[in-house]
């Protein structure tokens, strides 16, 4: 089992991008909730169960986690700046909790 791992607080504060794909061993979320200052996160084609530990990434504007095996959508209600989200190609058989996603004022 893969996971991201701990980097110095340093190089958390000034990431912008995270990008992890094709890494089948890589099940968790955990660890992400470190970079608070991420703007684009990329872990498709991983094998993602569930979408947690974003909370604290009030600056993420993508999410990319196509080909995952995500059942529900979750774990999204904190992501106000939120514009790109990818869920293509996983387990997911409802839209339920879509709404909690916020939705910009045009």
């Amino acid at each position: 089992m893969l996971e991201i791992q701990t980097l110095q607080e340093a190089d958390v504060q000034s990431l912008k991008m995270v990008r992890i794909m094709h890494s089948p061993e890589l099940v968790s979320m955990k660890g992400l909730s470190r970079f608070t200052n991420i703007n684009e996160i990329n872990l498709s084609s991983n094998s993602i169960e569930q979408i947690k530990g974003l909370f604290t990434l009030k600056q993420l504007q993508v999410l990319n986690l196509s080909t995952n095996r995500i059942t529900e959508i979750d774990g999204l209600r904190d992501l106000k700046n939120l514009k790109v989200l990818i869920l293509a190609h996983n387990r997911i058989s409802s839209l339920k909790n879509l709404e909690q996603i916020h939705s910009p004022d045009y």
